[in-house]
């Protein structure tokens, strides 16, 4: 758990804010693990079909003070995003049920879906592979990576290079 002091300075600096300090103070948590509570909360109040789609959850946190959090849920497919879009109110309700209450409930396709490729027939194929930075691409990383800790730079430099490709795809 983090001190108020920690918390002011994250805000200030436009920091990401930790899940369990979003949830105690628009649910009055205990200190609980919260993204396994809420990942667990999900998998157990649905079904094998949304279990088997769901690659992972986020809480997106509330616009304005006081307010419930969005929960975010990615799946490995546009279908499934389509499909558990139609139910959102179904799942939000079963949510409350097990004791968690959110605005809304989203549904997103995952850009890199970490479970087992589970196409049916009828379905695309993959995306092609995301293209590579220039050497111009490359030196804006490195850069923009200059005032980041040490020991983020290897994950938060992968996302960044990431992004830089999947918008290069997206425009090209």
């Amino acid at each position: 758990m983090t001190s108020e002091i920690e918390r002011e300075i994250r805000r200030r600096a436009g920091a990401p804010v930790a899940l369990g300090d979003i949830l105690e103070s628009t649910q009055n948590a205990s200190g609980a693990n919260w993204t396994h509570r809420v990942a667990r909360a999900w998998h157990a109040v649905n079904g094998v079909t949304e279990r088997a789609h769901t690659v992972g959850v986020f809480v997106e946190r509330p616009r304005r003070a006081g307010a419930p959090p969005v929960l975010v849920v990615y799946v490995d497919s546009k279908s499934c995003e389509v499909d558990f879009m139609a139910n959102r109110e179904v799942y939000l309700a079963r949510l409350a049920q097990a004791g968690l209450s959110f605005a809304e409930v989203r549904f997103r396709q995952s850009k890199r879906p970490q479970t087992v490729a589970r196409r049916t027939v009828g379905e695309k194929e993959p995306a092609a592979p995301l293209p590579a930075l220039t050497p111009a691409e490359e030196r804006e990383v490195e850069a923009l990576l200059a005032d980041v800790p040490e020991a983020l730079k290897p994950s938060v430099s992968q996302a960044m290079r990431v992004s830089l490709q999947a918008e290069k795809r997206k425009n090209s």
